[in-house]
């Protein structure tokens, strides 16, 4: 497609930040292989900042072994993420380049890749990974990989490290979920 890197898999990158002069935040779909588009989203980012102890709490409880609390716990977190998904990938053309991007991915048998650059620093604070799409009654960091951007004012120095460079990797496994293609990921 004209709209993404060669060998790249498939792709959709969004950048959210603050409107010139007015209330809101300007959405934009920067490159996907759907086209560009941009959207305004109302989105009331200190509420939903203010609710982070809730969806902290909520995500531990869920940890826990009684299995036939969580959809009374998971409420908050559906909607918190309800709420982002709206804000971010579900308002007027963006929700369509999703949409279509997402076709394209499982006709390409791909995950998306949902790209998301982060202006300011309020909005990098919410929780996007929590992000739920009530269409397709899932949430979206269960089906796509969600990949943050946030600018910084400096770029770090080169981290010197002498070879061989070790790694620990940590595989969850949550009892009555899928078990994650492990080999997959450690090859990604």
């Amino acid at each position: 497609s004209s709209h993404e890197p060669a060998g790249a898999g498939t792709s959709i990158e969004i950048a959210i930040g603050p409107r010139e002069a007015s209330p809101g935040f300007r959405v934009e779909v920067v490159r996907s292989p759907a086209g560009e588009a941009s959207a305004v989203v109302e989105l009331d980012a200190g509420r939903l900042l203010a609710r982070r102890k809730e969806l902290q709490n909520a995500l531990l409880a869920s940890a826990v072994s009684a299995r036939r609390l969580l959809p009374e716990i998971e409420v908050p977190v559906r909607e918190i993420g309800e709420t982002l998904f709206a804000a971010l990938l579900g308002t007027g053309e963006v929700a369509g380049r999703y949409r279509a991007s997402a076709a394209i991915a499982a006709l390409r048998g791909q995950r998306l890749q949902v790209i998301l650059r982060i202006d300011t620093p309020e909005l990098a604070g919410l929780p996007w990974e929590a992000m739920y799409d009530s269409v397709a009654g899932a949430y979206i960091c269960r089906h796509e990989q969600l990949i943050r951007h946030v600018p910084v004012a400096s770029v770090p120095a080169p981290l010197a490290v002498r070879p061989p460079l070790r790694i620990l990797g940590v595989i969850s496994a949550p009892d009555g979920l899928p078990l994650l293609d492990t080999g997959k990921e450690r090859a990604l």
